[in-house]
């Protein structure tokens, strides 16, 4: 054989050889550093925590909703008193150790914004189920989830006590007394509930149902079980139009502008934020002033065209450009025909990248959409940015409502505010 033939035969063999021991390899598990550290040493969130040392009965079934749709088994909104209502039933699930049956949501009549109750849809219209259904399995696997009023094979239902919206909220193991005390009414032994004799107790009102304050939960359950709940993927991907619509005029302000036919004067006029709103944007403007890119654009969210237009005329003299969804994406037809179609709450989740994302955020307290917002752009800083910065210095007053010495005025930090006035403040049984 020729010595070029040879050396080609070689290394032919060399190849074949290599491949087969690193296919062989491949097969064999490598050595797993955390596959060898003893149970105690593997770090678990805080949610993992809580779910491992509950006790669970399975085959018990929560069942939330508020009493909407034509079969009263349906959660009513808007959108994020909607979504409180969700995230707040995982917490009461956990706390009874039982399932959790999410009831179908209904949209908000477009002709009569102040009706909730108008069309039954299933939850992921809105956020992202099957999202949840994997942070569930890492976070909380124990946690079994239905969807969409699903009760299919479970033919026992009990009704809980229907809880008011002013009604004292669950904290700590008071949610399995009540789940309890429901099982043990209705003759009904709790060690003999399995999977083949399943129990559904209907809850509603879960609204502000848990008070993670008064659990001492702020800074660790509440957060977490945020953090497993997001709106519709395909929503949020609309919003990037905006959010990149509004990268060519950065550094921005996003604000959130209550003006909407179903928005209460009682809870901050148009006039009153437009008022306090422009205050702040002037003091702003003075702050960033010394740096190369003074801010002078204003991303105004709201639900009424004619309401920005009046925020943009309110704005004009004093100096600022303002931009809405409607003017940024007028250049790309398509993709404003496409959220055009949207219903009223999911345009508002459309929004709300360009809303987390802003250089800076001025909302109004009493919209829970702002609430939610705010809490979304501070959930991971070290303190709390509700007690650190919108709770000093008031008072609580009857009920829900709190008193602040400087109403309306606004407060925060340096990148997020929110404009407060007296009145309900839900922030401790909330997002």
């Amino acid at each position: 054989m020729l010595p070029k033939a040879k050396a080609l035969v070689f290394a032919l063999a060399f190849v074949i050889s290599a491949v087969w021991t690193i296919s062989y390899l491949h097969k064999i598990p490598l050595p797993s550093t955390q596959l060898s550290l003893p149970p105690s040493v593997v770090k678990q969130s805080n949610l993992q925590k809580l779910c491992s040392k509950t006790q669970w009965t399975e085959g018990l079934w929560i069942y939330c909703h508020s009493f909407g749709g034509p079969q009263e088994e349906s959660i009513l909104g808007g959108l994020n008193n909607a979504r409180n209502r969700i995230q707040t039933c995982m917490r009461l699930a956990i706390d009874s150790g039982a399932g959790m049956i999410l009831g179908t949501v209904m949209t908000r009549d477009e002709a009569n914004l102040l009706n909730t109750n108008h069309k039954a849809v299933c939850p992921e219209f809105f956020w992202d189920i099957e999202g949840l259904e994997h942070e569930l399995h890492n976070e909380c696997p124990q946690l079994q989830l239905r969807s969409c009023g699903d009760t299919t094979g479970i033919t026992t239902k009990l009704n809980a006590p229907k809880r008011g919206y002013t009604e004292a909220s669950h904290t700590k193991d008071t949610f399995k007394q009540l789940t309890q005390k429901v099982l043990v009414d209705n003759n009904i032994i709790e060690e003999e509930i399995t999977t083949l004799n399943p129990v559904i107790i209907e809850y509603g009102d879960s609204f502000l149902a848990w008070n993670y304050t008064e659990a001492n939960e702020q800074a660790t359950i509440s957060k977490e079980l945020f953090k497993t709940l997001t709106y519709n993927r395909d929503l949020l991907e609309m919003g990037k139009q905006v959010l990149s619509a509004l990268e060519n005029v950065a550094p921005f302000v996003a604000i959130h502008f209550r003006s909407e036919s179903d928005w209460p004067a009682v809870f901050g006029s148009a006039d009153q934020q437009m008022a306090v709103y422009t205050k702040e944007l002037e003091l702003l403007r003075n702050e960033t002033l010394a740096s190369s890119i003074p801010v002078k654009n204003v991303y105004v969210s709201c639900g009424d065209s004619s309401a920005i237009q009046r925020f943009r005329e309110y704005l004009m003299p004093v100096g600022f450009d303002v931009y809405d969804k409607f003017t940024l994406l007028s250049q790309q037809p398509s993709v404003y025909d496409e959220i055009e179609k949207l219903a009223f709450d999911q345009k508002a989740i459309v929004e709300y990248k360009a809303l987390i994302s802003a250089d800076y955020f001025f909302g109004i307290l009493t919209s829970s959409l702002s609430a939610l917002v705010a809490y979304a752009r501070t959930a991971d800083e070290k303190d709390d940015y509700f007690a650190t910065f919108i709770h000093p210095g008031t008072e609580r007053g009857g009920g829900l409502d709190r008193h602040y010495p400087d109403s309306p005025s606004m407060r925060g930090s340096q990148h997020t505010r929110l404009l407060v006035l007296d009145g309900p403040d839900i922030m401790d049984c909330y997002p």
